[in-house]
């Protein structure tokens, strides 16, 4: 779920350098690919593609991205998140796979 992965994306690691705990973990650990947000309350998609997806995916539910994701997001329809790092996903292009995923998510399943 997008709670889920928010609480997640904020954790933080200790720095030893600065002796805080400061530095979130997920940043370390970002990758370039495609995000597939499931609005399940409303059966629709929304893919998107970039080259740090955590971040962009974080970005969509603080009010930062799409407007109508997080409008959706905060009236209390229930979201949940997939993504496919582009590295392991088999394709020559992130536009192809991105392509390639908005056609698979076309329809609510």
């Amino acid at each position: 779920s997008i709670e889920e992965f928010l609480e997640m994306y904020n954790r933080r690691i200790y720095d030893i350098h600065n002796k805080q705990s400061d530095i979130k973990f997920m940043k370390n650990v970002d990758f370039e690919g495609i995000y597939i947000l499931h609005n399940k309350s409303k059966c629709k998609y929304y893919v998107g593609k970039s080259s740090k997806v955590f971040k962009k995916v974080e970005r969509h539910f603080t009010g930062f991205g799409n407007d109508e994701i997080y409008s959706e997001w905060k009236t209390g329809d229930k979201f949940f998140v997939n993504m496919i790092r582009f590295d392991n996903s088999g394709y020559k292009s992130l536009d192809l796979l991105e392509k390639d995923m908005k056609t698979q998510y076309d329809s609510c399943i």
